[in-house]
């Protein structure tokens, strides 16, 4: 078995002014009509959204700390709001029972 190579250099030369290759052999870079060439808009690979979701979260240690503040004050007046309510039943209670 005999393997023929048609002549001319194994080396690619840049064709274009840039000092880019073919389009065809450079698909991050998109032709607009003979006008600038503009690197295309890739999504995220898996390992870099990876990175992107174990982030650290976003927003001020001062305003996490003022919404914790913000819930354990609704926390307090609910509290305050059943301990009224348990106040009144045991109101209604005594007076149902001095009645008998």
């Amino acid at each position: 078995m005999t393997m023929v190579f048609s002549g001319g250099s194994s080396k690619r030369t840049k064709i274009d002014e840039h000092g880019g290759y073919s389009s065809s052999s450079n698909p991050e870079m998109q032709s607009n009509g003979g006008e600038h060439n503009e690197p295309l808009v890739r999504p995220l690979g898996i390992k870099a959204a990876k990175r992107k979701g174990k982030g650290v979260a976003k927003g001020s240690t001062d305003e996490i700390s003022r919404e914790i503040s913000e819930m354990n004050k609704s926390d307090a007046e609910q509290m305050n709001m059943m301990q009224q309510y348990l106040r009144l039943k045991e109101k209604e209670l005594e007076v149902k029972l001095e009645k008998e």
